[in-house]
């Protein structure tokens, strides 16, 4: 679709979560995964993350959050929720707030993908993002 007919990656977002949560259960998201990360961006960001906080990119687990005392942990968070990855996201919160409950991603997990489809092995690392939903 193009122009006007175009849907916002977070109303397609809503629009499956909806579909699957059913008229009741909509505003109970707690959180969204998304596997196989392959946006460079947003894997550059990671890699980043984890040099930062020393972390192994094949088998150690990213926690990112607004925190105060750790400024490496919050600024990966900001950029990971800026990422392609995570602005839809983000997006999808704030364009539905009402059924979904003036919610927002408090923190993002990540973790090491070491799949079979992995294509290339750039240095970037793989891995799969949840964003954590709550008030």
């Amino acid at each position: 679709m193009t122009g006007a007919n175009r849907l916002q990656s977070s109303s397609i977002t809503y629009q499956s979560w909806s579909q699957v949560a059913g008229p009741s259960n909509v505003g109970n998201l707690k959180m969204v995964i998304q596997k196989n990360v392959k946006n460079l961006g947003t894997r550059q960001i990671a890699k980043d993350a984890y040099t930062r906080k020393g972390l192994d990119l094949k088998k150690d687990t990213g926690d990112w959050a607004m925190d105060p005392v750790d400024d490496a942990r919050q600024q990966a968070f900001l950029a990971l929720l800026g990422s392609d990855n995570g602005r839809p996201t983000e997006y999808m919160l704030t364009d539905f707030h009402n059924t979904l409950g003036d919610k927002r991603v408090t923190r993002i997990l990540t973790y090491p993908y070491d799949g079979v489809d992995v294509e290339v092995d750039d240095g970037l690392g793989w891995f799969h993002m949840v964003l954590m939903v709550g008030n």
